[in-house]
């Protein structure tokens, strides 16, 4: 039996390890999530680019290929290519957020709000039905746990595939073909392409487990989007609120008291007023 829990440390990026991480959200979004004590991992066809995941596989394809992998698994790798692909875009989970939280592009492109919470408080993900058995936590082996840096470049992503290569080669029997998409896929969600972006993204990645009964649809304009609703406990009552510690408003709305005093009010109904401190702008 393949110790998965083992072999984790090798696979994930380190955890988030400073006081906040940002989630930058819009007037509705912010709204939303104190009313709820909710977020919502996206599928990734929903992502800006649902290709993203894809690269990470592409870079632990090369590992294999280029690097001193045992044959086997080179030719595991190619075999399984298809089927990685297809379970990165059919049943993967992101919820995005970064380690800066004064940053001009993530707030006139996501919102002018960015909701600091505290990376080392773990979330877990619900059921579909009210009151149902709560699902799986995000430690569930199937599950990144904890917020997690993404790694950027093509060069970083191949090299940091190398590990998922070497990991592979200790699998009982060479690649057993649960244990190895697993591996692979868990790296490959940490590895981007994109290499210039000075926010630094980190991830909440997660797929929803044999039963599928957490996946959710809702309204985004004018498409429906799958996602997986996460919150602060494993308790289906939505009662534990979310570890929300700061909320930092954009330039833009700090001009206008009216803003913050609004957000302070929305605090106070959703009773999270007492944790949460209102940050007009850049410091």
């Amino acid at each position: 039996m393949v110790d998965m829990e083992a072999l984790r440390p090798q696979v994930l990026p380190e955890k988030v390890a400073q006081d906040f991480i940002w989630h930058y959200t819009n007037a509705a979004g912010l709204e939303g999530i104190l009313r709820s004590n909710t977020l919502w991992a996206s599928a990734v066809q929903s992502l800006n680019d649902d290709q993203e995941l894809l690269h990470g596989i592409d870079c632990i394809r090369a590992a294999a290929q280029q690097g001193p992998a045992k044959r086997p698994i080179r030719d595991w790798v190619e075999r399984a290519a298809e089927r990685l692909e297809d379970s990165v875009l059919l049943d993967s989970f992101v919820l995005s957020a970064s380690l800066y939280g004064e940053s001009m592009h993530q707030f006139e492109h996501y919102g002018p709000y960015a909701l600091g919470f505290d990376p080392l408080m773990e979330l877990s993900k619900q059921p579909v039905g009210k009151g149902g058995p709560a699902t799986m936590a995000w430690g569930d082996p199937r599950f990144a746990s904890g917020w997690r840096k993404v790694i950027y470049g093509i060069r970083c992503g191949v090299e940091h595939a190398e590990t998922i290569v070497d990991a592979l080669s200790t699998l009982e029997n060479g690649c057993r073909d649960e244990d190895a998409i697993e591996l692979v896929i868990r790296r490959a969600a940490y590895l981007k392409s994109d290499s210039w972006r000075p926010e630094q993204e980190v991830r909440l990645y997660g797929r929803p487990g044999p039963s599928k009964s957490s996946v959710r649809v809702r309204a985004r304009g004018d498409e429906f989007v799958r996602y997986l609703a996460v919150t602060a406990s494993s308790d289906a009552s939505k009662t534990a609120k979310l570890p929300l510690r700061a909320i930092r408003l954009s330039p833009q709305l700090s001009a206008g008291r009216g803003v913050a005093v609004g957000v302070e009010a929305l605090l106070r109904e959703t009773g999270y007023a007492a944790d949460v401190k209102v940050i007009h702008g850049a410091r």
